[in-house]
């Protein structure tokens, strides 16, 4: 329910005024004349809509705009594969390996069918309130149909699951540019994407989540505290504050850089998370599953009433129900290197060199490698 109690000549407001009164509820007198359903809105007052985009020294005015938003998120979609700040040979590697994973994975390992049970426990998880999907579906129509459609979604899903072939409308979104607090709006990269998947894609992707988190898991590097069941970011903090105190305690001299990286999930090459995958232990049809997701998947851009042609992906993680624990394996191996490493912090003999939450990585060097007299603390 979207309404107000300072409009007029609209039904909502009328009902939802009656309500208040039937309830005997009000609201506060400070509380601001733009309220909805009890909350503000929470939108920034400042004007978001621009005129002209600029990409590079190149101006884009008008009707031309919706063409420099494609321009820019093909860019972004396309991977820069400069040998100056690319690992060439390393990818060359990912994709000779991953084009004979299929032929050489004897192990055959099917993906457990979903149950009905699955399904409708996915289905519950469902956010609501939310925009539709490009079909004008939203969470609330599967949740009052669950005892209709549940059963009709477990054969469907566990039929790609057997055949492996996802249907394009699974790879498909539609992505909303929305500003960052304080950014410049005539720059598209002051510009967060949020992008707009089916409902029944998160659905699929749930259980497939469910079916990699046992596997990932026990291999996820301890320092990894972002998007963790039972673990909070306040753990990455912890560890950091306490590494720092202990240091100044001790008189050591301890290195502490932070590190956020520019566009994490939209920089990550599809070949090289999933060959991590597979020498991760992701193997057989669910790896083969993985690989059709991410081919040929699509994006189409919305600003205003309008949207663009479909804009092909071929790097970055969509955000979606698989994304955090895609980007958790891509940098996996990067933090077990810097745990691996000499001359990292630690506390007794436990390495703290490298907690991190997602994409925000803190590296810890202590000059002496480990401290020795921890138990001084």
């Amino acid at each position: 329910m979207n309404a107000s109690l300072h409009r007029d000549n609209r039904r909502r407001d009328q009902n939802f005024k009656e309500f208040m009164s039937n309830n005997n509820l009000s609201l506060a007198n400070r509380y601001p004349k733009a309220p909805t359903c009890f909350h503000h809105n929470g939108r920034s007052k400042h004007d978001t809509n621009t005129d002209i985009l600029y990409i590079g020294n190149q101006a884009f005015e008008g009707e031309k705009i919706l063409s420099a938003w494609q321009t820019h998120f093909e860019t972004l979609g396309t991977p820069n594969f400069d040998e100056n700040i690319f690992d060439l040979e390393r990818l060359e590697l990912s994709k000779l390996q991953n084009n004979i994973i299929p032929e050489l994975d004897i192990q055959n390992k099917e993906i457990t069918k979903a149950t009905p049970t699955e399904i409708e426990s996915a289905i519950r998880k469902l956010n609501t309130g939310k925009a539709s999907d490009e079909n004008g579906i939203v969470s609330e129509h599967y949740i009052h149909a669950i005892d209709v459609i549940t059963d009709e979604i477990t054969d469907i899903i566990n039929q790609i699951f057997e055949e492996l072939d996802v249907p394009q409308s699974l790879k498909n979104g539609i992505l909303t540019p929305v500003l960052k607090k304080k950014k410049d709006k005539t720059i598209p990269g002051n510009y967060r994407g949020i992008v707009v998947t089916s409902i029944f894609s998160k659905i699929f992707e749930t259980i497939i989540k469910d079916r990699l988190e046992p596997e990932l898991f026990p291999s996820q590097n301890t320092l990894q505290r972002g998007f963790t069941e039972g673990a909070s970011s306040l753990f990455t903090a912890f560890i950091v504050s306490e590494t720092t105190m202990l240091y100044k305690f001790l008189k050591i001299v301890l290195e502490l850089l932070t590190l956020d990286a520019e566009k994490a999930f939209d920089t990550v090459t599809h070949e090289i998370m999933l060959n991590k995958m597979f020498h991760d232990g992701i193997r057989g049809d669910m790896w083969v599953l993985l690989k059709n997701i991410y081919t040929n998947m699509t994006l189409q851009v919305k600003w205003g009433d309008q949207t663009t042609q479909h804009v092909n992906i071929q790097e970055g993680i969509r955000r979606a129900k698989l994304s955090t624990i895609l980007y958790k394996r891509y940098n996996n191996t990067i933090l077990n290197a810097i745990t691996g490493s000499h001359f990292v912090a630690k506390i007794g003999t436990i390495c703290v060199a490298s907690p991190t939450c997602a994409d925000d990585i803190a590296f810890t060097k202590g000059t002496t490698g480990y401290t020795s007299n921890a138990q001084y603390y």
